[in-house]
């Protein structure tokens, strides 16, 4: 199992043969398929590796408006002794291409140290009828019986963005995302990262922006624009990171080219975005305007309004001290 999740679980019936798999989503609740633990309502969950074995209630989810036969592939496992809780992702589902990780009990492995088989799938296709289709990579163990009840975790970020809930034809499985599992279990959307404000990756990008530190504030960013890629200031945090403190002038024609396309896409999401506008300005003044080259897209206008703190940030970080858009932000910025 990759290091530092202790918050995955084995789920064993209560005569104790494995079943499947679970995750812990807060410290006293856990949440695993329940089609594995069919028909019972307990089950026994331990960490991977432990010999801890807790006895635990077990709660089928029933889909929200359904009639009492109907029910998800989702249950709620109530923790008998408190345990970690996994990192969440957003409720908003991976896009194709992302590559998740997954922790699973196969038979295979019955009767050989009790060992868990780790695997990595990659989203494949867009959500449908609550679900999201994976495919298997080359070289990596398949999606077999075992895996259900799984976090789906994103390699990258680390944080779980779903639930393995089976497998399909071969080399396809299914996970559930959590927006599908918050609306069937609603609990679930109280503990999931609301907007972009609150997720914790935004958060510490730009703390590391404030602190200079460029290149961990961009990486946690490309990361975040995965999930939010209709976020403008999205955009705006990954062009100061990118520019590293420096003036827009000191970088050749394809790197301003690069991050000029990033600020047009964000002003297409939403052209009330003053300060995505006044960065976008600045750049072209230092790179174009003052070198007396030809500035595609340009006219010299004030700025509409903005708060003190993005203005700051844009002085801060993007220098260009001759520039009239960098004057002008430096008489509002107090």
């Amino acid at each position: 199992m990759s290091p530092g999740q202790p918050w995955r679980l084995r789920v064993r019936s209560v005569t104790g043969e494995d079943v499947g798999a679970g995750f812990c989503v807060t410290r006293e609740q856990a949440l695993t398929c329940a089609h594995v633990i069919e028909p019972g309502t307990e089950c026994l969950v331990e960490l991977p590796g432990s010999d801890a074995a807790q006895r635990c209630a077990v709660k089928p989810v029933q889909l929200a408006g359904a009639d009492r036969a109907t029910r998800s592939d989702i249950a709620v496992i109530t923790l008998a002794r408190p345990l970690t809780a996994a990192p969440l992702g957003p409720a908003e589902p991976p896009p194709p291409g992302v590559v998740l990780e997954a922790v699973g009990f196969p038979d295979i492995y019955a009767g050989h140290g009790d060992r868990e088989q780790i695997t990595q799938i990659r989203v494949s296709g867009p959500l449908a009828d609550g679900l999201l289709q994976v495919e298997e990579l080359p070289g990596k163990p398949p999606i077999v019986e075992g895996y259900s009840g799984s976090a789906a975790v994103d390699v990258r970020s680390g944080r779980a963005v779903g639930m393995v809930v089976e497998s399909g034809e071969p080399g396809v499985a299914w996970i559930i995302p959590l927006r599908t599992i918050a609306c069937a279990w609603t609990e679930l959307a109280s503990l999931l990262p609301r907007g972009l404000d609150a997720d914790p990756d935004f958060t510490r990008a730009v703390r590391d922006l404030d602190n200079r530190a460029y290149p961990d504030a961009l990486s946690r960013l490309n990361t975040v624009r995965r999930y939010y890629p209709r976020e403008p200031d999205v955009y705006y945090y990954q062009v100061l990171a990118a520019l590293h403190g420096r003036r827009p002038g000191g970088y050749d024609r394809a790197a301003i080219d690069d991050v000029t396309k990033l600020l047009d896409y964000a002003l297409q999401l939403d052209r009330n975005v003053s300060y995505v506008a006044a960065l976008r300005a600045l750049i072209i003044e230092d790179y174009f305007v003052l070198r007396g080259l030809r500035a595609p897209g340009y006219r010299r206008e004030e700025p509409g309004p903005m708060d003190a703190k993005h203005a700051r940030e844009i002085l801060l970080h993007v220098p260009a001290f001759e520039c009239p858009t960098w004057q002008y932000l430096s008489k509002r910025s107090v």
